[in-house]
């Protein structure tokens, strides 16, 4: 992703300001002395020549750019200036009926439908020309949509809509291993002193059943389940501080849809 937004602001940029000025606005800091950018909560910096953009690059780049003639009318056009206003998941999160704010508890925010928010989001943003997630992480996070919509999807058919509920369903689930690996250590008691070939056979079929058909399915629920409980926490905070973000910028017009400051409102002169 990040060598992504560097392409887009190489596309648009025929100077250096002009390529700073785009990185600033997907939401980078650069460091010039080190050739590196860097965005808000990450740990250490990326260097630009270690995703491949030397400076030497980036300085034919941004010359092709500035000495051709059609820069300005076709490549400007096709390649607009990147926003730094968006209210993009406002807009989803309205059309959802998705508030950040909705409780003060953030284990009884209703994940099934914050993961829905997230998946419309990066839907709308790959399909958008104009639109731009302003923090890097959560826009980062759209490389994620595949396992997003299967992590939806599994809440959607166990039927989890709170983190309280996903708790219950990993204590729940748990509980079920664990009475199916008694039964299995009961069933290995018999084949250990069973003599008979047939009752033998039979129980190392049971045993492999059990196994097969119903421990490990349970445990790859589990696992489902156990990894969306540790990432609903980050996504969360991840939404609420894009939606800060967009806050400064939203209004919402006198019939419920939700634009910038500076758009008009609908059948307004």
């Amino acid at each position: 992703m990040l060598k992504r937004d560097v392409e887009y602001c190489l596309k648009t940029a025929d100077s250096w300001e002009r390529f700073e000025k785009q990185l600033n606005g997907l939401g980078y800091t650069v460091d010039w002395t080190r050739m590196s950018v860097t965005a808000k909560g990450w740990e250490r910096a990326v260097r630009l020549d270690g995703i491949g953009y030397p400076d030497d690059v980036l300085e034919k780049r941004l010359k092709a750019n500035y000495y051709n003639p059609d820069f300005t009318m076709f490549v400007w056009n096709k390649y607009p200036p990147l926003k730094t206003k968006s209210v993009l998941l406002s807009k989803i999160a309205r059309q959802l009926e998705f508030s950040i704010e909705h409780s003060h508890d953030a284990a009884e925010i209703w994940i099934d439908l914050m993961f829905l928010v997230l998946i419309r989001t990066f839907q709308a943003f790959k399909a958008a020309k104009d639109a731009v997630i302003m923090s890097v992480d959560l826009r980062h996070t759209i490389k994620d949509l595949q396992q997003l919509i299967y992590d939806h999807n599994f809440l959607r058919e166990a039927d989890i809509h709170t983190l309280p509920q996903l708790d219950r369903y990993i204590e729940d689930t748990e509980t079920k291993i664990k009475e199916l690996e008694r039964e299995r250590g009961l069933l290995r008691n018999k084949i250990r002193r069973e003599t008979d070939p047939e009752v033998l056979a039979d129980n190392r079929t049971q045993r492999s059943e059990i196994t097969k058909n119903h421990i490990e399915p349970l445990r790859k629920n589990l696992k489902r389940a156990q990894k969306i409980k540790e990432k609903s926490p980050h996504l969360y905070d991840l939404l609420k501080d894009e939606l800060q973000r967009e806050a400064p910028f939203v209004k919402i017009t006198r019939d419920g849809h939700v634009v910038m400051k500076d758009a008009p409102e609908r059948g307004a002169r």
